[in-house]
């Protein structure tokens, strides 16, 4: 079904708010089979509401408008939408009484303008706000359908997923879902692993597939059409499978929201401890680390220890080691560093930053060192780019680095446990 947004409020056009609802509608309407054409913006004055309203009757068949049901002068959006279809409004009785409720229970009075929160298009179906006051609605005009839908996004999220999404899919002519899986990478850019899929995205039908380029990774979604999520399902695996085959080495997980950072701590037992020593992110390594850890309530100690200063590294006898460093020597350096209780990870950074000409243009030599049951593992990566983006990326790098080394691990275990 072909699907406009419009989203309505000056602020959006002053740029004082971020639409960050038109990027929400259009991921949840693409799960369910509705293709989003086009998007707009519009400020809180009528005539322009109508002027884009008659735009999209002739090219959409469902038009969306986020925005502009408040009790204030400067929302009009039902309004608008009412006297375009040639319509009243009409009031809500059981959202009447829960605003009623909510004002008195302030101690505020109720008056005119409060009352058009509970307001809905005549000859619509009202949408419950369970967030908020002002309801949404869902009406029909011609070969059109109009849902409105409130511009706060706490109160917008919640109202589509759990009222919005069932009825749009029952608008569906033929009931088709559609079901995605998301695959992660890291290691590899988005040209990189385009082409190892070239013939699979040429021979795309269904499922299809999408990449995503993201900050120092490629997200990848296969989309299935059906009749039941498990149909859709069985067509995704054996594509996801074939992918995860050619792409095995840069591949770290699933999922929208997922991350290398989560995925790490998925594989690091609870109550361990981790000690870093950076040289070179300044602190960034622990920090998005930390959140992790915060969020997950994993219980892993972690220990951060960042400084600007190099480290310089002398070996047994006292001497400085020379630079460049090599895997040899560092080993050398760090093989007293296998004293730390099995489990406990002990990571080292360090890092050489050579300015460019240009005065933006960094590159950087950096040592990732990790110490852990009893065994030592080294890795140099070289990054070129400007600042942020170099501390950032070696991050991401360790990150990705520390993870291969717990999986690594785990699959020694797994095979030692299945050979006793």
């Amino acid at each position: 079904m072909k699907t406009e947004i419009i989203a309505v409020g000056t602020e959006l056009l002053l740029g004082q708010t971020v639409n960050t609802n038109a990027t929400f509608l259009s991921q949840e309407l693409a799960q369910i089979g509705y293709e989003v054409y086009y998007q707009s913006v519009v400020g809180d004055n009528e005539s322009r509401i109508s002027e884009l309203l008659e735009i999209a009757v002739d090219r959409s068949e469902l038009v969306i408008l986020c925005g502009g049901l408040g009790p204030t002068e400067d929302d009009l959006t039902k309004q608008a939408v009412a006297n375009y279809i040639g319509t009243k409004l009409r009031t809500d009785d059981d959202a009447l009484e829960k605003l009623t409720r909510r004002i008195q229970s302030a101690g505020r009075v109720l008056t005119e303008n409060n009352i058009k929160q509970a307001q809905y298009i005549e000859g619509g179906e009202v949408i419950k706000n369970d967030r908020g006051l002002a309801i949404g609605s869902l009406t029909k005009y011609k070969n059109v359908y109009f849902l409105l839908l409130p511009g706060p996004p706490s109160e917008l999220k919640p109202m589509v997923k759990t009222h919005v999404i069932p009825k749009l899919i029952e608008l569906l002519p033929n009931q088709n879902l559609l079901t995605s899986k998301v695959l992660r990478f890291y290691g590899l850019g988005e040209s990189g692993i385009a082409d190892k899929l070239n013939d699979l995205i040429v021979a795309q039908t269904n499922p299809t597939i999408a990449l995503y380029a993201k900050e120092n990774e490629v997200t990848l979604r296969l989309t299935a059409k059906g009749i039941l999520e498990k149909e859709n399902l069985a067509l995704i695996q054996p594509l996801e499978q074939e992918i995860i085959a050619r792409l095995k080495e840069y591949f770290y997980g699933y999922g929208e929201e997922n991350s290398l950072s989560q995925e790490l701590f998925k594989l690091i037992p609870k109550e361990s401890i981790i000690r870093i020593e950076d040289y070179f992110t300044e602190g960034r390594l622990g920090l998005s680390w930390q959140k992790v850890i915060t969020s997950q309530a994993s219980g892993v100690k972690l220990f951060n220890q960042n400084s600007n200063d190099e480290l310089v590294l002398v070996d047994k006898s006292g001497d400085i080691v020379p630079k460049p460093y090599t895997t040899t020597t560092i080993k050398k350096i760090y093989s007293d560093d296998l004293s730390a209780p099995s489990g406990d990870i002990h990571i080292t950074v360090l890092g050489d930053q050579y300015l460019e000409k240009s005065g933006q243009f960094y590159e950087a030599e950096v040592w990732a060192i990790i110490s852990l049951n009893q065994e030592i593992f080294i890795k140099k990566s070289i990054f070129a780019n400007n600042y942020d983006s170099v501390k950032n990326q070696s991050t991401l790098d360790i990150t990705a680095f520390l993870l291969s080394v717990l999986k690594e691990q785990e699959q020694k275990a797994n095979k030692h446990s299945q050979n006793a």
